[in-house]
């Protein structure tokens, strides 16, 4: 993550074909159950043939503090 560009912040990951990929964020690292999946356009599950570089943005910008990870799933 690199802060907010353009009133979001972006997540950027190298998603691997044949793979489904969520982003998900949590504001307490130290609360294990409180990962949630980003509303976020283009953050749906979607196999890709080639392997690609990947943008998600998130809109929530006034929040103090967030952590994201990346979900990896097969078919």
């Amino acid at each position: 993550m690199i802060g907010v560009v353009d009133g979001a912040s972006p997540v950027r990951f190298d998603q691997v074909a044949n793979r489904g990929f969520e982003v998900q964020f949590n504001p307490d690292l130290r609360d294990p159950s409180g990962w949630r999946t980003l509303d976020a356009a283009g953050n749906r599950a979607f196999f890709s043939a080639p392997e690609r570089a990947v943008e998600i943005k998130d809109p929530e910008t006034d929040a103090s503090s967030r952590y994201y990870r990346v979900r990896v799933y097969e078919p």
